[in-house]
C-alpha cells in the first residue's frame, strides 16, 4: 500500500508555491500608486499656506527616497535608519527616532529600533520606556491616528511622569505621529527638537505623516512577507516531509530485502521513523498468546523512560510488560481490522481511566498506532508517541506509520520461512554432520591406531638409542673409575699424597659425570611425562639467579661467569624454579663444555615488557650453521664436539633445554659463528598461568 503523494499533489504544491512567489514580488515591488498613497488619513487637514517651490520639492524627493528604499529594500530596519537621516536633514531637527512598542504589553512599553541624532544630544536607541499612562490612557487615541505637536513641552501643563521621559531624552519640542501595521499601532515616529522650543508648520506636520503612512505600507508589506513566506516554508516542508518519508519507506524496504534479522530491522528502523516523525518516542509491541504484550523494541529520546532495558551481565534486552484488558478481551480490538488510531490528546478523548494512569505510567501524551501482521495474524503493534506535550498527527504522518507496520509484516513473514527452511536445512545438516562424525571417528581410529604404532616404534628407537648412548657414556668413566680404584688398590703405599689426591679428584669427576648422565636422561622422561607436576610461582629472578650462578660457579673452577641485570628492578616471572635452575645449568655448562680453558661466560637477564629474556653468550668453538637447526633433537652432538674440542657428552642438554623453554611456553634462539662462539636466547612470558 502506498500513501506517498502523487504527481498531481506536486504539481498542486508547486502551484501554490509559484503563486506565493508572485505575491511576494508583487509586494515587494508595489505600484507608484500604492505607495505614495498613505493608509490613514491625515489627522490634521491640509490647508493653504504661502511656501516656496524648494521646500515642495526637497519634500517630494524625501518621499520620493523611502518610498524607493521601501521597493528596493525588503530589510525594515535599514528603511528605518535611512528615513530617519533624510526626515531629521529635511526639517532640520536634532533628533528622529522610530519606537516600537512591544508585543503584548499593551502599549505599555517600548523601545527606540531607529534613529538619527546630532551631537551633542543623547542617543536615544535602544532605550526602552515604561509607560503605563499611555498605554492606559492615550494608545487609543494614537490607533485612530492622532497626531501630537508640542511647540514647547514645557508650556503644555503636561504631568510629570511624562516631562520626565522626555527631559530623559533633551526634548523641548515634539511632533508625534503613529506608526500602524494594518489595523494595530505597530510604534510612533517621533520628531525631537532639543536645542530650542519649536513650532512646527502644517507642511511639516503633513510631511511626517506622509512619511508615516509609507512606514505604515513597509510594515504592512514585511507582515504580509512574514505570512507568505511561512506559508511558503509550510508547502515547503510538506513536499520535503513528502519526499523524505518515501525516501525512508525505501529505505526500509530494502533494509528488510537485505536483511533477515528481525531485530536487526525493528532496531534501526525505529530510529529512522522517530527521526523523521519528530516524535519522542517510536516503539514495537508484541501481542503473547493470552492477548498481554510487551514492548520489544523502540528508539527513544534520552529524556525519556526506555521500555526496553538491557540486561548489563548478558547484553539481553529486557522488555516492559502492558497487559491491556480491552486489547486481551477483544484479542486486539480495533487493529485485528487493520484500523489505524491517532489520539491527539489522552485527556481530551473517552479513554477509562485505568487506561490514562497507564498512558501516564509510561509518560505517553499522544500517540499514533498501526497494526503489524504476520501473515493473517495480528502480531503487534508500531506506535509513534509524543511525551512532551499534545499532538495533532496528520493524516499523512499515520499513512506513513502504517506503510512501515505494512512492512514489518512482510519482515516478519519472510522470517518465519526463513525459520522454517533453516529448521529444515538443520535437520539435514545434522543428519549430513553426524554420517560425517561416524566417518572421521572411524579415521580417527585408524590414524591413532597408526600414531601408536609409529609413537611405539619411535619409543622403542629412543630406547635402543638411550641405552647404547647411556652405556657407552657411562662405559667411559666407569673404565676411568675402575682402573683409578685398581692403582690405589695396588700402589696406594707407593703413591705420593698429591697423586693420589689427583686420583680420587678424577674418581669423583667421572662419578659426577655419570650422575649428569643419569639425571639428564631422567629429566627428558620426566618433562616427557603428561604426569609431570609443572609447577609456576612468582619469582624474583634477580634473587634466584644470582644464587644459582653462585652455586654453577662453586663447581666449575675454569670459566668465570659475567652476569648483567638489563631493565627496570626487580625483574619478575611466573616460572617453575627447578626447571629453570636446571634450564641455566644446561645452559652454563654447555657453554663451558665447548669453550677454552679460563674463557669467560657472558650471562643476561633482561626485562622486556611482558617478557623475560636468558641470553648465555660463550667464546666457543660455535656451532655449523647447517646443523644449528638440529642441536635441540635427543643425543644429536655437532660434528665438530669431538673432532675438535674432544669433550663428552651424550646429546641431551640441549633437548632438555628446549623441553624446559617449551612447558614455559617460550621460545629458543641461536646465534652461532665457527671458531668465535654461541649465543642461546630463551625468551619466557612473565604471567605464565
Amino acid at each position: 500500500m502506498n500513501n506517498a503523494p502523487s504527481d498531481k499533489d506536486f504539481q498542486k504544491l508547486q502551484q501554490e508555491i509559484s503563486k506565493l512567489r508572485s505575491q511576494l514580488a508583487a509586494i515587494a515591488n508595489p505600484t507608484p500608486q500604492e505607495t505614495t498613497e498613505p493608509t490613514n488619513k491625515p489627522i490634521i487637514e491640509p490647508t493653504t499656506w504661502p511656501i516656496t517651490v524648494p521646500i515642495q520639492l526637497l519634500q517630494q524627493k524625501a518621499l520620493l527616497s523611502v518610498v524607493t528604499k521601501i521597493r528596493e529594500s525588503l530589510e525594515l530596519q535599514t528603511i528605518f535608519d535611512s528615513t530617519a537621516t533624510e526626515v531629521r536633514q529635511l526639517l532640520n531637527v536634532d533628533r528622529v527616532t522610530i519606537y516600537r512598542f512591544d508585543p503584548g504589553a499593551n502599549y505599555n512599553v517600548g523601545r527606540f529600533v531607529a534613529e538619527d541624532v546630532l551631537p551633542p544630544y543623547h542617543s536615544a536607541l535602544g532605550a526602552e520606556i515604561n509607560d503605563h499612562c499611555f498605554g492606559h490612557n492615550y494608545a487609543h487615541y494614537y490607533q485612530q491616528g492622532r497626531v501630537w505637536a508640542a511647540a514647547d513641552i514645557y508650556a503644555l501643563g503636561l504631568k510629570n511622569c511624562h516631562i520626565e521621559i522626555l527631559a530623559r531624552f533633551q526634548v523641548k519640542a515634539n511632533l508625534v505621529v503613529p506608526l500602524h501595521q494594518g489595523n494595530e499601532l505597530w510604534g510612533l515616529l517621533c520628531i525631537h527638537h532639543c536645542a530650542a522650543s519649536r513650532q512646527w508648520q502644517d507642511t511639516e506636520i503633513e510631511f511626517v505623516q506622509q512619511i508615516a503612512a509609507h512606514l505604515s505600507v513597509a510594515l504592512q508589506q514585511a507582515e504580509a512577507m512574514e505570512r507568505l513566506n511561512q506559508q511558503s516554508q509550510y508547502l515547503s516542508l510538506s513536499v520535503a516531509q513528502a519526499v523524505a518519508r518515501e525516501k525512508a519507506a525505501a529505505t526500509v524496504i530494502n533494509k528488510i530485502r537485505r536483511s533477515l534479522e528481525v531485530e536487526e530491522i525493528f532496531a534501526t528502523t525505529t530510529h529512522e521513523v522517530r527521526q523523521l516523525l519528530n516524535a519522542d518516542r517510536v516503539a514495537i509491541y508484541r501481542f503473547n498468546p493470552d492477548w498481554s504484550g510487551e514492548f520489544v523494541a523502540e528508539s527513544v529520546d534520552r529524556d525519556w523512560l526506555p521500555l526496553v532495558h538491557q540486561n548489563i551481565n548478558n547484553k539481553k534486552n529486557i522488555n516492559t510488560k502492558w497487559e491491556d484488558s480491552y486489547l486481551q478481551k477483544t484479542q486486539g480490538g480495533r487493529y485485528a481490522n487493520h484500523e489505524t488510531f491517532a489520539v491527539a490528546d489522552i485527556y481530551t478523548v473517552d479513554h477509562s481511566e485505568c487506561h490514562v494512569r497507564m498512558l501516564k505510567y509510561f509518560q505517553i501524551r499522544a500517540y499514533a498506532i498501526a497494526p503489524i501482521f504476520s501473515g493473517q495474524k495480528l502480531w503487534g503493534l508500531l506506535g509513534a508517541y509524543q511525551n512532551s506535550g499534545s499532538r495533532q498527527w496528520q493524516q499523512s504522518e499515520i499513512n506513513f506509520l502504517n506503510q512501515i507496520a505494512e512492512q514489518f509484516s512482510i519482515a516478519l513473514q519472510q522470517a518465519k520461512l526463513l525459520k522454517q527452511a533453516h529448521q529444515r536445512s538443520q535437520e539435514l545438516e545434522n543428519t549430513l554432520i553426524q554420517l560425517q562424525i561416524e566417518v572421521q571417528e572411524r579415521k580417527k581410529a585408524e590414524h591413532i591406531a597408526k600414531q601408536a604404532l609409529a609413537k611405539e616404534k619411535e619409543i622403542s628407537q629412543l630406547k635402543s638409542q638411550l641405552i647404547s648412548t647411556i652405556s657407552h657414556e657411562l662405559r667411559t668413566p666407569l673404565s676411568l673409575i675402575m682402573l683409578l680404584s685398581e692403582a690405589l688398590e695396588n700402589r696406594y703405599d707407593q703413591l705420593p699424597a698429591i697423586r693420589r689426591s689427583r686420583k680420587f679428584s678424577q674418581i669423583k669427576e667421572n662419578v659426577n659425570r655419570i650422575i649428569r648422565v643419569i639425571e639428564d636422561a631422567l629429566t627428558i622422561n620426566r618433562t616427557e611425562s603428561a604426569e609431570y607436576d609443572f609447577s609456576p610461582v612468582p619469582l624474583n629472578l634477580e634473587d634466584i639467579y644470582q644464587s644459582i650462578i653462585a652455586e654453577w660457579q662453586r663447581n666449575q673452577q675454569n670459566h668465570q661467569v659475567e652476569y648483567r641485570f638489563i631493565g627496570q628492578h626487580p625483574i619478575c616471572a611466573r616460572l617453575d624454579p627447578e626447571l629453570i635452575k636446571q634450564l641455566t645449568f644446561q645452559l652454563l655448562s654447555n657453554a663451558a663444555r665447548y669453550s677454552p680453558t679460563n674463557s669467560s661466560i657472558l650471562f643476561e637477564l633482561i626485562d622486556r615488557h611482558d617478557q623475560v629474556v636468558i641470553k648465555v653468550t660463550d667464546q666457543g668453538i660455535g656451532i655449523p650453521a647447517a646443523e644449528q637447526t638440529k642441536i635441540f633433537e635427543q643425543f644429536y652432538r655437532a660434528t665438530n664436539a669431538d673432532t675438535i674440542s674432544g669433550t663428552p657428552g651424550a646429546g641431551l642438554g640441549l633437548a632438555i633445554v628446549e623441553q624446559i623453554t617449551s612447558l614455559h611456553h617460550g621460545d629458543v634462539h641461536i646465534q652461532s659463528k665457527l671458531n668465535q662462539g654461541t649465543t642461546f636466547e630463551i625468551v619466557l612470558p612473565k604471567n605464565l598461568t
